[in-house]
């Protein structure tokens, strides 16, 4: 810091009190200060506050006593600090079409359910169903997590279009095998349509452990997949899983539809499609498998939201749904759960490739007509 001294200190005479005569040396001649010292290599201006030097993590006494001062001195310590993502599920390699969907399980296994479960009473309460009913609940987080992943403009960033191909999942297996990763947002990882991501959908369901899920046909040109809910076969009718949005409005999703059944029961998905011995690229398995661990945790209406923005960007069969996404971010301001800000920082880095935007940048862009 700057350091002053009084010029006229050594005149002091011995009748005189030293006291006056210091007001008097002062006035009469002034305080000269030297100038300040350069700034430390950190502060120097440069347009933009240079980032600080960020101290190593200890766990000591001292280190406990600065973040408390911090936090008196008005700086917001991260309320996410301590959130805990889910583990990450090796595949083995080479990766096989049987590693995929055995580490697809686990990973589900490894998520926090907390938002799914907010969704599962509202499923048992509209439907009458007791929520502690074995297995219920199993099933039930793991077919809503992979509706997620694997509808049009979902996080698999798959995207509808007309392809005349029959009802099976090959095809979308095929376009992974031979297309290179792109994990940019706005690139389809595979197109199909409804048929084919209903396929899909119904497949993996069964090699995740649920094998009452198959395909339905709400209109004769049209195909979504179907669920019978475990241990009430015959009590319930179906819950819709609507994989694209054909027929449908912004907001219809997993059991809530335009479309009505009153049938209680559905053939299984039969076909097998893919081999176990298939093999599937490891960096797109992995990819398949860390979408899954990010965004799978998060709030519905996150996931709803990411969604809805992917598909306008693919021009898939998500219509004009700019008022939808725009009501989507209104409600999610200032009620981020620990998991949607991961997944929004995920989304930011990995598919936007724009780390530094913030929680609500990448909520605006999301938002955007």
């Amino acid at each position: 810091m700057p350091v002053c001294y009084n010029y006229g200190q050594h005149l002091t005479r011995p009748h005189f009190p030293q006291w006056l005569l210091t007001i008097i040396l002062s006035l009469l001649f002034g305080i000269r200060c030297a100038g300040p010292e350069p700034l430390p290599p950190h502060f120097e201006f440069s347009g933009r506050p240079s980032a600080l030097p960020v101290p190593a993590a200890s766990t000591s006494e001292p280190s406990r006593q600065v973040i408390a001062k911090g936090v008196d001195s008005g700086i917001e310590p991260d309320p996410c600090s301590n959130y805990r993502e889910a583990n990450v599920v090796a595949v083995d390699e080479p990766t096989t079409f049987l590693g995929f969907t055995r580490a697809l399980a686990a990973q589900l296994d490894q998520l926090d359910l907390g938002a799914v479960r907010a969704a599962y009473q509202t499923f048992t309460r509209q439907r009458g169903l007791d929520p502690e009913t074995p297995g219920l609940f199993t099933e039930y987080a793991r077919l809503r997590i992979l509706f997620e992943a694997t509808r049009d403009g979902g996080y698999w960033r798959l995207r509808w279009d007309i392809t005349n191909q029959e009802p099976s999942a090959a095809k979308i297996w095929r376009a992974w095998q031979i297309q290179p990763l792109v994990e940019t947002f706005g690139h389809a990882l595979a197109t199909a349509e409804c048929d084919e991501l209903s396929a899909l959908y119904a497949l993996l369901a069964r090699r995740i452990g649920i094998k009452s899920v198959g395909l339905f046909y709400p209109t004769w040109n049209h195909t979504i997949a179907a669920w019978v809910p475990v241990e009430l076969p015959g009590k319930q009718r179906l819950v819709l899983v609507p994989t694209t949005q054909i027929f449908l409005g912004c907001s219809d999703t997993f059991d809530t539809t335009a479309f009505k059944t009153q049938m209680t029961s559905i053939e299984p998905y039969p076909r097998w499609d893919i081999r176990d011995s298939s093999p599937i690229p490891s960096d797109t398995a992995r990819f398949l498998l860390e979408q899954i661990r990010v965004y799978g945790p998060a709030s519905l209406d996150l996931q709803a939201l990411l969604r809805a923005r992917r598909a306008h960007e693919l021009k898939s069969s998500v219509g004009k749904c700019a008022g939808y996404r725009a009501d989507l971010g209104k409600r999610l301001e200032g009620r981020l759960s620990c998991a949607d800000r991961r997944a929004l920082r995920h989304f930011a880095v990995r598919e936007l490739q724009r780390p530094a935007m913030s929680d609500n940048e990448v909520l605006e862009f999301l938002m955007l007509p």
